[in-house]
């Protein structure tokens, strides 16, 4: 028993360290939540449309003032129901809270472990809760984390409908190299399951439990057990329950207590923040003539059928838009631009479905009658687009073509289950019922030359399109006015198409392409 104890308390000295992308000390933390609270005042609104600023839920100081804050019974505690999935919650969230940033603090001190009995047995029933999700409605949100300078950590959840009750989320926190993951399962609005788990620089690791993390099961606000398989001690796996906590040093109950603690704080925090907000995407964009030019004060409006949604705006000096838009499960939105004498230009098909967080228009282009060179209608997923292969049922075909002729650009398709990639500009690909795909455009001269700041990739006009059998099924276009070298355009998981459009800077020769 003392052997099993002592390499308990290595593997927790190793493995205990606080969530995100870095460890740091307490009075770290609180220097960087003070500092985030004096900066959370100003405006980082930028004049563009849906531009941000920091100062309304769900970044408060004030833990016990948040909605959907706990119910309190001598220490237990248990979240309430949040905001329904649907396009109305999300309108009026767009609407009364679209210059507020999305912030989240996991440095405040709150939600601290129900006392332990001791005869606590672990209990795991998450797979239980995760067949449930299968009836859940999804969405997804992006917040920027105080307690770590501002990185962004992408936060989703299952909610049942019938309830409102979150059943699941997941967390993907972007760190400098690597992927900062936990899945939280919840009964009741109680902690029942955690796992955290470290992901690739670019996601690309199969993600079917067995990756080396924590495995930790709770039961009323009590950790009842935990596993723990760290490649740092060899990838051993070290399995420690409640019931032993009486038989521990005095140094394993300080670091047990602290897994516990920070699990389930993290675990509630994250709750309380996504249950209070609906899905919705960035859409955004450039408004430019045929010459290469930009065009300022171009009237752009755009709307969706299905609900009667109608809203209006302009570009900046720069030619920019950028606005938030509801997540929109029952049509697709429309654009309609008109600039002086110039023929109007229209976008349609512009699907913002549960998961997308940032959409990008690319380049919308306007030219005097007779000028056109680019057609003033597009539709980005044209009904009449037919897949440039023959494919089956459960097959897809990803081309990428780009107007830059000055672009060199890659691409990089990979299956995560079999760790094998594809880089033909015209792929075609087969995921499977269980298989997790991803897809990825590569600017190889920015990583090349060293220069990972480069806008190339965003100027080159690059588009994706996606195919099934049936024709076009999803249409990417880069994301415009961005430094970066590698872009992370979709994923495929249990056969869903999931927009990503995420723009990295790689300061070295890429892994996707070794």
């Amino acid at each position: 028993m003392k052997k099993r104890l002592l390499f308990m308390t290595l593997l927790l000295c190793v493995t205990l360290t606080a969530f995100g992308c870095k460890k740091k000390d307490k009075a770290s933390d609180k220097a960087d939540t003070e500092a985030q609270t004096e900066e959370s005042g100003e405006s980082t609104d930028d004049g563009k449309d849906g531009g941000l600023k920091s100062e309304d839920e769900p970044v408060k100081e004030e833990p016990s003032k948040e909605p959907g804050e706990e119910e309190e019974d001598d220490g237990q505690f248990v979240m309430k129901p949040g905001v329904a999935d649907t396009f109305e919650s999300s309108w009026k969230y767009v609407h009364d809270h679209a210059n507020d940033s999305l912030v989240l603090n996991y440095a405040l001190d709150v939600y601290e472990p129900a006392e332990r009995k001791g005869d606590e047995k672990p209990e795991d029933i998450h797979e239980e809760i995760e067949k449930k999700t299968e009836g859940d409605t999804f969405r997804k949100v992006r917040f920027n984390r105080a307690d770590r300078g501002g990185s962004f950590i992408d936060i989703s959840a299952y909610t049942d409908p019938s309830t409102l009750m979150i059943d699941k989320i997941v967390t993907c926190e972007y760190c400098a190299d690597a992927r900062e993951m936990s899945e939280f399962y919840f009964k009741d609005g109680r902690l029942v399951y955690a796992y955290t788990y470290t992901d690739g620089l670019y996601g690309t690791e199969y993600k079917d439990g067995t990756l080396p993390g924590k495995k930790c099961t709770f039961k009323d606000n009590v950790m009842t057990g935990c596993i723990i398989d760290d490649k740092d001690v060899g990838n051993k796996k070290v399995a420690y329950e409640a019931r032993d906590y009486d038989n521990m040093d005095e140094f394993t109950k300080a670091s047990y207590d602290e897994v516990e603690q920070d699990i389930l704080k993290r675990a509630y925090i994250t709750y309380n923040y996504i249950a209070k907000v609906p899905g919705f995407a960035y859409l955004y964009g450039y408004v430019g003539d045929e010459q290469g030019g930009v065009l300022s004060n171009v009237h752009m409006k755009i709307s969706s059928k299905a609900h009667e949604y109608e809203r209006e705006f302009v570009t900046n000096g720069d030619g920019f838009f950028e606005m938030i838009v509801p997540i929109n499960e029952e049509d697709d939105y429309g654009i309609v631009c008109e600039y002086g004498d110039y023929v109007p230009s229209t976008v349609d098909d512009i699907r913002i479905r549960p998961g997308t967080v940032d959409y990008p228009i690319g380049v919308i282009y306007m030219a005097p009658a007779g000028q056109n060179i680019h057609d003033a209608n597009t539709y980005l997923l044209n009904a009449n687009y037919s897949s440039p292969k023959k494919l089956s049922e459960g097959e897809y075909c990803v081309t990428l073509s780009w107007e830059d002729k000055n672009a060199d650009l890659t691409c990089v398709g990979m299956n995560l289950k079999k760790q094998k990639r594809d880089q033909d500009k015209m792929m075609v690909v087969k995921p499977g019922k269980d298989g997790q795909f991803k897809y990825f455009v590569i600017d190889k001269r920015g990583i090349n030359s060293g220069n990972p700041m480069t806008y190339e990739l965003s100027s080159s006009k690059a588009v994706v399109k996606v195919y099934d059998k049936d024709g076009l099924v999803a249409s990417y276009q880069a994301p415009v006015g961005r430094a970066g070298t590698v872009w992370e355009v979709f994923e495929i998981t249990d056969g869903k198409i999931m927009p990503l459009s995420n723009l990295m800077i790689e300061t070295e020769k890429s892994p996707l392409l070794r």
